[in-house]
């Protein structure tokens, strides 16, 4: 139920990309205490203007049915921000994160919400 979606203006070897799909999963199953088979990650390349000009940037949306938090936030913003960095070279300060906590009922797996 965890969707970790990233969106980078840079284009990512597969072999980055492969690695930021298995640990970025990781991460948020660790971080959240989600079973790992229930998390989603996706990465997509698009183009980024932020502060002013288009250096690489990046956009990081954790939508999540709880577990979500002031100091999970801290953790998971702190982690996902050196997960960006060592994969995509796009520093901390060149990176937002949104964190979303979404109701049971708005949440659809299997044909069914949770």
């Amino acid at each position: 139920m965890p969707l970790l979606k990233v969106t980078l203006s840079v284009e990512l070897s597969d072999s980055a990309r492969d690695r930021f799909l298995a640990e970025g999963s990781t991460l948020v199953a660790e971080l959240l205490g989600k079973p790992e088979r229930y998390v989603m990650v996706t990465v997509s390349q698009d183009p980024i203007r932020f502060g002013g000009d288009d250096s690489p940037a990046a956009f990081v949306e954790l939508r999540s049915i709880g577990g979500l938090g002031p100091e999970t936030n801290q953790s998971l913003a702190q982690r996902l921000c050196e997960l960006v960095d060592q994969t995509a070279g796009i520093p901390k300060d060149r990176t937002f994160l949104n964190f979303v906590d979404v109701a049971r009922s708005n949440w659809g797996h299997n044909g069914s919400t949770f």
